[in-house]
């Protein structure tokens, strides 16, 4: 086999593995999300997504055009600061697990059924209703909707332990509600640390 021939089968194989990256990163961060969007759209809900957590862009060229197209749409309408947002969040709200989001800030308790921890959360923060970001942190989308529409949700529908850790923040960062895997409930704000 001659160099150019090695090289042809090198260039596809290595346009290939981007392609399997592509369709990976689409069914493991994006898709699963789109149920969660049915749900909201379902009940309602005024949200929108606000941007990315990180190289989606990157992989674009990959994707199939199905998968592509409907990427695109949603590109077209982020964010790009999202991700200096999420940035400085962790960096203000740092974890206290290594191996997995806990915040360091007050637990409020645990329960199958959040929305009471929810309602004591934004008690106990005294939060007026205003726009917040909705971020699960094994998705890529990060979701903006009013902090009050999430109060219409059960475990079921936003709340599923399935969907992982789940931060909800406002864009100046100045507080925390925090919802664990394990559905442990954390809040609080950033000047109480």
């Amino acid at each position: 086999m001659n160099q150019q021939r090695k090289e042809e089968l090198q260039q596809k194989r290595m346009l290939w593995q981007k392609q399997q990256e592509a369709t990976e990163f689409y069914n493991s961060t994006i898709a699963p999300i789109t149920e969660l969007l049915h749900v909201l759209e379902a009940k309602g809900s005024h949200f929108s997504i606000a941007g990315f957590d990180g190289n989606e862009k990157e992989l674009l060229p990959y994707f199939t055009t199905e998968n592509k197209q409907s990427l695109r749409e949603l590109l077209n309408n982020s964010d790009e600061e999202i991700p200096k947002v999420l940035d400085l969040l962790f960096q203000k709200y740092p974890s206290v697990n290594p191996l997995r989001y806990v915040p360091n800030l007050p637990l409020l308790g645990n329960a199958t059924h959040e929305i009471p921890l929810l309602n004591e959360a934004i008690e106990s923060l005294k939060l007026p209703d205003q726009e917040v970001y909705l971020y699960y942190l094994r998705y890529v989308p990060v979701l903006q909707l009013p902090l009050y529409d999430l109060l219409h949700f059960t475990n079921d529908d936003v709340f599923d332990p399935w969907h992982g850790d789940l931060v909800i923040f406002p864009k100046d960062l100045n507080w925390l509600i925090a919802l664990t895997l394990e559905s442990d409930w954390y809040a609080g704000k950033a000047d109480s640390l």
